[in-house]
């Protein structure tokens, strides 16, 4: 590996070749001292990533072997320094108090340096992602979505006892062509006991239907029954039922062919029926074939079938969105955190881009509070184009992009022209990485490029999820200490808990849901970050008449705290 960092440049791959080396470097004692020789001399052109390994490789080469590595170290430690990278800059006055503290006595830091970066380390647990899905079928767009899609159907409980094992038992189909018996309409109407007849004992009728052979033999037949008495009709019929099935064996491609010849053949049994009647006065059952329906009247009628399901739209996150009380066991379970659609859908817009600045193009955004179709991690922003000016405006797209590392932009779709006056609406993806960092990016039209700002505020990079309360509680437990913040605040006049106009407010500054609470002087809510995933608990709790203490739980301590000061400014007094 040491050989291979002389031509991998991939930063994870050479801060994954150093992380090893250090990590082992008593069984390379000769090659990780010059391994860091080498770093040493490009520490300046490497990575933020590789050049945080790097010092992690010094630390650890001068606990081990001092006398070859202490000048490296003070060479690579006075690099990073004066790195313009701040994390760079930390690390290095972090690590250097464990090798070369500042004092003439060692620090506690310097005497138990061994044991904390020699130190042993677990081996690595591996888990699947789909660990937590396992209350979903498997191979279902719910188990991979991880989330109750809509229609979504558990698999039924186990039962107490077991089966009979005949019910595996597959019934055979009956072969093709064989005679297959039916109960005469009729023997109940005249007090018979329900016979049978043959064909009377009535035979299957073959996929392939007569061709024009078959017609034809039977208008002759017909024709030269015609004048044969009463003894002979029923022979003569059943000469033509024998004959009509032994034509039923026809060619499928004479039927495509000869439209006319299955309808003359209908006409034919038709006539054949009317005989019978005369002869026995019966009427037999003659299969109604208007009824029936060819492959092209199967096609037609599809757009007779109406949609089922909800239409996907991308502003409202579509029929990905899941669908609360779809599933009741879920619901009720203490550890589980389903996904809910927001409670508000804000409706104003702010202008992101001014017709002065645009060039004639002005440009206002709202957020939809839905996951993008690209990436749910992605927010959706709805994009308005208006041409304010009297020319129209032609090759509108996106231009270049300054994004904060981890960010990600999905582009609206290209406008190719837009006339003056007229408004065009487009969907503009963006995870922020749970970051409160601005986008910065370009619009560029035939007028000209324009660099526009987008900032969200904290309320819009979280959504809202649902759970137990005592799920609730417990996840609240275990953010406590740094990822904690807290206030008292006095409620405005206009708002009260108890006719939720408190509630209508929270939810209008941040998306998130509420939590039934057994306790009448404390309201809960709740949300996860788009990126992350991580939980954001809000507790409204009861002091006195007005006053309350508000308190936001968070493992992203910085949407934690701004989240609230933004919930505080609203609903004080």
């Amino acid at each position: 590996m040491a050989k291979l960092l002389d031509f991998i440049q991939v930063p994870a791959a050479r801060a994954s070749i150093l992380w090893l080396i250090g990590e082992y470097n008593d069984k390379v004692p000769k090659i990780a001292p010059d391994v860091l020789r080498k770093l040493a001399k490009s520490f300046v052109d490497e990575e933020d990533v590789v050049k945080l390994q790097v010092l992690n490789l010094a630390v650890k080469l001068y606990l081990t072997n001092p006398q070859q590595t202490e000048l490296l170290c003070q060479y690579v430690f006075n690099l990073a320094r004066y790195d313009q990278n701040y994390d760079i800059r930390d690390r290095a006055r972090f690590l250097k108090q464990f090798i070369l503290p500042t004092g003439s006595k060692p620090t506690s830091l310097a005497q138990n340096a061994r044991n904390i970066f020699l130190a042993e380390k677990p081996a690595p647990t591996l888990e699947s992602k789909y660990l937590d899905r396992k209350r979903f079928q498997l191979g279902s767009l719910s188990h991979y979505l991880n989330m109750t899609a809509n229609g979504y159907q558990d698999l039924p409980p186990f039962p107490e006892t077991a089966p009979d094992s005949s019910v595996r038992n597959v019934a055979p189909s009956p072969e093709y062509g064989h005679a297959t018996q039916t109960v005469d309409a009729g023997a109940n109407d005249n007090g018979g006991n329900g016979r049978t007849h043959d064909k009377k004992s009535q035979k299957t009728k073959s996929f392939y239907s007569d061709s024009d052979k078959s017609s034809s033999a039977d208008e002759s037949s017909s024709d030269s029954s015609s004048g044969s008495t009463g003894s002979g009709s029923g022979k003569q019929d059943e000469s033509e039922d024998s004959s009509s099935d032994s034509d039923s064996y026809s060619s499928y491609s004479e039927e495509d062919s000869s439209g006319g010849a299955s309808s003359e053949a209908d006409n034919n049994k038709s006539r054949a029926a009317n005989k019978v009647a005369k002869t026995t006065g019966k009427v037999p059952n003659v299969p109604n074939k208007a009824a029936e329906k060819n492959n092209l009247d199967l096609l037609l009628d599809l757009n007779d079938i109406p949609p089922v399901g909800p239409i996907m739209t991308p502003s409202l996150g579509g029929f990905l969105t899941p669908m609360v009380g779809t599933h009741p066991e879920n619901a009720s379970s203490n550890d589980v955190v389903d996904l809910v659609g927001p409670s508000f859908i804000p409706t104003k817009s702010s202008e992101l881009l001014n017709k002065v600045n645009g060039y004639g193009l002005g440009i206002t955004f709202r957020f939809t509070r839905a996951p993008h179709l690209y990436s749910a991690k992605m927010i959706s922003i709805e994009l308005t184009f208006t041409n304010h000016g009297n020319v129209e405006l032609t090759d509108i797209q996106l231009g270049q992009k300054g994004l904060q590392a981890g960010m990600s932009l999905n582009e609206f779709p290209p406008i190719e022209i837009l006339n003056p006056k007229q408004s065009w609406t487009g969907i503009l993806g963006l995870d922020f990485n749970d970051s409160t960092q601005p986008a910065n990016f370009e619009i560029k039209s035939i007028r000209g490029t324009s660099t526009v700002t987008l900032k969200s505020p904290v309320g819009e990079l979280i959504r809202s999820v649902i759970m137990s309360e005592a799920f609730f509680i417990a996840e609240r437990a275990k953010l406590r200490g740094m990822t904690e913040h807290s206030c008292n605040v006095t409620l405005a006049a206009d708002f009260s808990p108890q006719n939720r106009s408190l509630h209508q407010r929270i939810f209008e500054v941040a998306n998130v849901a509420n939590i039934p609470s057994t306790d009448e002087n404390q309201w809960l809510f709740a949300a996860q970050t788009m990126s992350s995933k991580s939980l954001v608990l809000i507790v409204l709790q009861l002091k006195a008449s007005s006053e309350y203490t508000l308190t936001v739980n968070c493992d992203k301590m910085v949407v934690g705290s701004m989240l609230l000061n933004e919930i505080k400014a609203a609903i004080k007094d």
